[in-house]
C-alpha cells in the first residue's frame, strides 16, 4: 500500500492507526491505574486497621498507670472488621463480595505485642521479614489473590504496624 494516493485513503489509514494506538495506550493506562489504585487502597486499609484496632484495644487502666498495653482480642476483632468492611469482604467468612479487589478469600493476620521489649515480630506473608519494637505494637497483614490488568491472578501481600510511644521517647 502506498501512502501517497489522491483519493485520501492514506490520510484515513493514518487516522485509523493513530486512533488504534491511542485506544490501546488509554486501555493500558486505565488497567495499570486501576491495579495501582487497588494496591494503594489495600495498603491504606491495612494501616487504618492497625491504627483503629490499636486505638479500640488500648487498655485505659494500663495507660493511666504508665504501662500502656493492648487488649489482644479487641484489637484483633476491630482490625479484622476494618479490613473486611473497607475491602468488600464478608465480615464473618472474609470471602470477597461484589466490588472487592480480591478474587478469593484473603488471609488476614493481626499480631499484638505487649512486651517484653525489645520484641522481634516476624511479619506474616513476607518470607520471614522481621521488625524490632520497643513499645506495644499492632501488626496487620493481609495476603490474597488479585486480578491484574492482564486478567491474570497474582498473589499480593500488604502489612502495616501501629505503635504506642512513651511521651518524649524517639519513635
Amino acid at each position: 500500500m502506498t501512502w501517497q494516493r489522491e483519493d485520501g485513503q492514506a490520510m484515513v489509514m493514518a487516522a485509523v492507526w493513530i486512533l488504534l494506538v491511542g485506544i490501546a495506550t488509554f486501555t493500558l493506562a486505565v488497567s495499570f491505574g486501576s491495579m495501582s489504585i487497588s494496591t494503594n487502597w489495600i495498603s491504606h486499609v491495612a494501616q487504618q486497621a492497625a491504627k483503629g484496632g490499636g486505638t479500640a484495644g488500648m487498655e485505659a487502666q494500663a495507660v493511666a498507670v504508665g504501662n500502656p498495653r493492648f487488649n489482644v482480642p479487641v484489637v484483633q476483632q476491630v482490625a479484622t472488621q476494618i479490613m473486611a468492611s473497607n475491602l468488600g469482604l464478608d465480615p464473618s467468612s472474609l470471602a470477597p463480595q461484589s466490588g472487592s479487589p480480591f478474587v478469593s478469600t484473603p488471609q488476614i493476620q493481626v499480631i499484638v505485642t505487649n512486651g517484653p521489649f525489645p520484641a522481634t515480630i516476624t511479619v506474616p506473608f513476607t518470607g520471614g521479614q522481621t521488625i524490632t519494637e520497643s513499645y506495644p505494637t499492632v501488626v496487620v497483614a493481609i495476603q490474597g489473590d488479585l486480578e491484574n490488568w492482564t486478567g491474570h491472578t497474582v498473589l499480593a501481600n500488604y502489612w502495616s504496624a501501629a505503635r504506642i510511644y512513651e511521651p518524649g521517647a524517639p519513635p
